[in-house]
């Protein structure tokens, strides 16, 4: 569909809402498969909620891309139920998994649309560079810069297995220039290979730029703050965080964190 030509704006229809309704679907791979999410609290499927609303992300002559009103119920260290990922298992899987749940449960074929979660390249791509510059961030636990500054460890050298994979890994000296970037995973990985160890040491990027507080200004188009933070929920539901379809890697001093990148969805003062 060739919906865009007839916009001559189409920075002013982001964040309007659209009718669209998925095809009802039903994801079950993972439920209790601890080998890909790395833990065993995963009792649920998940499914289409028809009750969902859907707001205008982006368009031009070709593609329009939509995102639903709120999150779904997939995951985040303060979610209220959903998807739950863990330890090297989950850093392993999480991308393909949060992909895989929105194909299956929000897509329509009918219309030729195809579903994914949302993930950090998203965020990034509308964030007005001149305002907020991640590679000027330092994170609370290290002085390394996000996506600029390694870190060598000599007694943190276990690592997930796809981090041997992914571009810009450092093991032992060694780098991987070309590799599976952060928001990209084809397949499922689990198994005896879910993590690995280094033999002398491991030099990640810090790519994490947690305890962020990002506000309307920082974004090309203030409509994306309330696309990507979801206002108007309860009390309750504004100390959810979801999961963004992306790894991540958080240094400190004497430890890596490799997880997947969350919004926080904290009230607003």
């Amino acid at each position: 569909m060739q919906i865009g030509k007839d916009i001559m704006n189409p920075d002013e229809v982001i964040g309007k809402y659209i009718d669209y309704m998925p095809e009802e679907g039903v994801y079950s791979n993972i439920t209790n498969n601890k080998v890909y999410t790395g833990t065993d609290s995963n009792s649920n499927d998940f499914m289409t909620d028809t009750s969902l609303k859907w707001r205008i992300w982006s368009l031009n002559e070709n593609t329009l891309t939509i995102v639903a009103d709120k999150p779904i119920s997939v995951g985040g260290y303060r979610n209220l139920g959903g998807l739950n990922l863990a330890n090297s298992n989950g850093y392993n899987n999480g991308v393909k998994i949060l992909n895989d749940i929105c194909m299956d449960c929000y897509s329509n074929s009918s219309i030729d649309a195809v579903a994914r979660s949302i993930n950090i390249d998203d965020i990034e791509n509308v964030l007005d560079i001149a305002v907020w510059r991640p590679e000027r961030y330092r994170t609370k636990g290290t002085s390394a810069k996000v996506y600029t500054d390694r870190k060598d460890y000599k007694n943190t050298i276990c690592y997930p297995f796809i981090y041997s994979l992914e571009e810009k890994s450092l093991i032992d000296g060694i780098e991987k220039e070309k590799g599976i970037k952060r928001s990209n995973q084809d397949e499922l990985y689990g198994g005896k290979q879910n993590y690995l160890k280094a033999e002398n040491t491991l030099s990640p990027i810090q790519t994490a730029w947690n305890n962020t507080r990002l506000t309307e200004k920082n974004f090309v188009n203030p409509n994306y703050y309330y696309l990507i933070f979801k206002e108007g929920f309860s009390n309750v539901e504004t100390l959810m965080s979801y999961y963004l379809a992306s790894r991540s890697v958080d240094l400190t001093e004497n430890h890596i964190n490799f997880g997947m990148f969350e919004v926080s969805m904290g009230k607003r003062n």
